[in-house]
């Protein structure tokens, strides 16, 4: 079942992606070029990402147990030290 939930997981990301026009490589020149034509749609597309994460991650740390497993893997330590960096 995780591989399932895994591939179709990938498959809406990648869908998304393509949607987004952010597979075309000259889309992402023009986000990485700051001194000419910036373009900073994939700025947006991040942060809509980044905000359907944060709203999701937010529904599910109320649950009690996960949909497809019999508990949630979370991180114990909250410190941020080297091995976290590197």
């Amino acid at each position: 079942m995780q591989l399932l939930v895994g591939l179709v997981s990938g498959l809406i990301f990648g869908l998304g992606l393509s949607v987004s026009g952010m597979l075309n490589p000259v889309k992402v020149s023009a986000f990485l070029d700051i001194t000419g034509g910036w373009d900073p749609s994939l700025a947006m597309v991040m942060g809509g990402g980044l905000a359907v994460n944060l709203f999701a991650m937010w529904l599910l740390k109320k649950r009690t147990k996960p949909y497809f497993t019999d508990e949630f893997s979370m991180p114990q330590s909250v410190a941020i030290d080297r091995p976290l960096l590197i």
